[in-house]
């Protein structure tokens, strides 16, 4: 089901792959949309344990995609450094494909909420009282990893 990379020397290992999602923090979350157009959106995402979760409101387009169809694939691009010399450029990015879906236990949900808090640098003290505060007004989504794959060029 997933082709083989075209440039295969280019290629990056799954150790180098998570290593560029961990380092970044955004990229786009691509979904079946509806009419057959592919729908692709920028978010911020957080990786843990193997899987990829995102937060988001409680209702709209990406919500209204996934309850019809879970299969998901999320980008990120580590780098991208033009080099006019060569006419060309050094990049590192990371394909993901897999099933996305709405996570349901509260208490998870809330471990990520928080955690998502953490990543992006906010102070521990903070973070219960506002997830507290504004957990019932989102979703965290869940994508399970079924293949990943990189590309690199230095």
């Amino acid at each position: 089901m997933f082709h083989k990379m075209r440039r295969a020397e280019r290629q990056i290992t799954e150790d180098e792959c998570i290593a560029i999602i961990k380092n970044n923090n955004a990229g786009v979350l691509s979904l079946c949309g509806a009419g057959g157009y592919p729908y692709g959106v920028p978010l911020n995402y957080m990786y843990l344990d193997g899987v990829l979760y995102f937060h988001c409101a409680k209702e709209g387009r990406k919500l209204a995609l996934i309850s019809h169809d879970d299969k998901a694939c999320f980008t990120v691009i580590g780098k991208n450094e033009v080099v006019p010399d060569a006419v060309s450029n050094n990049y590192q990015s990371v394909i993901v494909f897999g099933s996305i879906g709405i996570v349901t236990d509260d208490t998870l949900k809330h471990e990520i909420l928080i955690e998502f808090g953490v990543h992006f640098g906010c102070e521990q003290g903070m973070l219960e009282k506002y997830v507290a505060k504004h957990s019932d007004s989102c979703h965290v989504l869940k994508l399970t990893i079924a293949h990943m794959s990189g590309k690199m060029r230095k």
